[in-house]
């Protein structure tokens, strides 16, 4: 369970009762019973001034919202926002979003059942031009209608992580992020049904890009979603602002994916996979980037599955000369190799690596030769025993002659043609 975040005014609060405190020691030394008494008044006081507060923005909210929301100005990533906030208030639908206070900036829907998100979900007559965020985080989301977020033109962070989407098949709505046309956040952690192959939702994911056309995206969280494979190459090119791209804590084992098309590229988060190397070509492509990228190329690597042996020494040879900033390279470690002494050592600094691919070759011709020598000694049984029974392997085969004389004669009178009889 996440602790909340303290409140504006319980941080208030807060530093009131540590500024008394330190005000009465520079006076007294030691507060007495009679200033401690005057202290837990003011915080008591306190607390119920934020207590009502906290009452009055609930009070703020429209009907619709059965006062289970706060609605007001607070502190959101350290900024103020006029918020709405409707955490674990135990919602089934969302039909009270469709009658959002107007100045609203950020809308937190979070820990609520809701299962469908419908078409037009704030309503088809209010433009909401200040509405920045929007964070519908574990709701156990599974379906998103089309064209479900109109009117929010100026969105720029929407977070659906921790949900259980459904976008393939009869669920697929190409255009279910239309009309966001100033997205440049798009945050899908741990957002898909783990019912359905990575592979296949990907497809529609793409489609969904396609269709949404979010030419101005800068970042895209795709960790925690099982991701085995990127079933097309060029899946993030419908992405051209895409800045920052996180795909870690999956199982991906390659990275087949064309980055040239990514023109302002600066981060790849590919942490806690199953890479156990990464090939030239990939390789080469980071350098591209970097290249490219007017700030550079940043990757995270860490927590892969290493392997150290012949194989890894392109990477390793990488991780050595390249200019693009592998985030904690020192800690990228092996986790498997040849020789064994590898093994937990980091990559960079393995200083000796043999081939799998050899050993096994060797192991085949060893099986190979023991083959061999067991064919021979067979044969060598065989003709022992033939040798010590020579005149009873003579006696069988006698007979067997004998038996197959008889039964060719006794074939051939039965094929000899019958005499015709001959009528006078």
């Amino acid at each position: 369970m996440t602790s909340k975040k303290p409140t504006k005014d319980s941080t208030k609060l807060q530093h009131l009762s540590e500024a008394f405190q330190k005000k009465l020691k520079k006076d007294s030394g030691d507060p007495g019973p009679k200033y401690k008494m005057l202290e837990i008044r003011i915080i008591c006081i306190l607390f119920v001034a934020s207590s009502m507060s906290q009452e009055l923005s609930r009070l703020n909210c429209p009907p619709e919202f059965k006062t289970k929301c706060a609605c007001g100005e607070a502190l959101y990533y350290g900024e103020a926002k006029w918020v709405v906030n409707c955490t674990d208030a135990g919602f089934r639908s969302v039909d009270m979003l469709e009658f959002l206070p107007e100045d609203v900036q950020v809308l937190i829907f979070t820990g609520n059942d809701v299962k469908e998100i419908p078409p037009n979900v704030f309503g088809d007559v209010t433009n909401y031009e200040y509405l920045e965020v929007i964070d519908m985080s574990n709701n156990k989301i599974r379906h998103i209608r089309g064209q479900a977020f109109h009117r929010i033109s100026n969105v720029h962070r929407l977070i659906l992580n921790h949900n259980d989407l459904y976008i393939n098949g009869t669920h697929e709505h190409p255009r279910i992020f239309a009309n966001m046309y100033n997205l440049k956040e798009l945050h899908l952690t741990n957002a898909f049904t783990e019912y359905v192959d990575s592979k296949k939702y990907l497809v529609n994911l793409e489609n969904i890009f396609f269709g949404s056309n979010l030419a101005k995206l800068e970042k895209l969280h795709l960790e925690q979603n099982e991701i085995w494979m990127i079933p097309n190459r060029d899946m993030f090119c419908q992405l051209p602002a895409l800045m920052d791209l996180y795909l870690g804590d999956n199982k991906l084992s390659s990275f087949d994916v064309e980055l040239d098309c990514l023109k302002h590229l600066r981060y790849i988060d590919l942490e806690s996979n199953m890479f156990s190397k990464f090939t030239p070509t990939i390789l080469r492509r980071f350098d591209d980037v970097n290249e490219q990228s007017d700030s550079g190329l940043e990757v995270n690597l860490r927590d892969n599955y290493f392997i150290c042996d012949c194989d890894i020494k392109d990477f390793q040879h990488w991780l050595k000369t390249t200019k693009v900033s592998v985030r904690n390279k020192e800690y990228l470690r092996c986790r498997d190799g040849i020789p064994s002494s590898n093994i937990q050592n980091p990559v960079i600094d393995a200083k000796e690596v043999l081939c799998a691919a050899k050993e096994v070759q060797a192991g085949s011709e060893t099986a190979s030769g023991v083959i061999a020598i067991l064919c021979i000694i067979l044969t060598t049984l065989v003709a022992v025993i033939i040798y010590m029974n020579v005149a009873w392997v003579r006696t069988k085969a006698s007979d067997v002659a004998q038996l197959v004389k008889k039964r060719s004669a006794y074939s051939s009178l039965l094929t000899q043609p019958e005499d015709q009889e001959v009528h006078v």
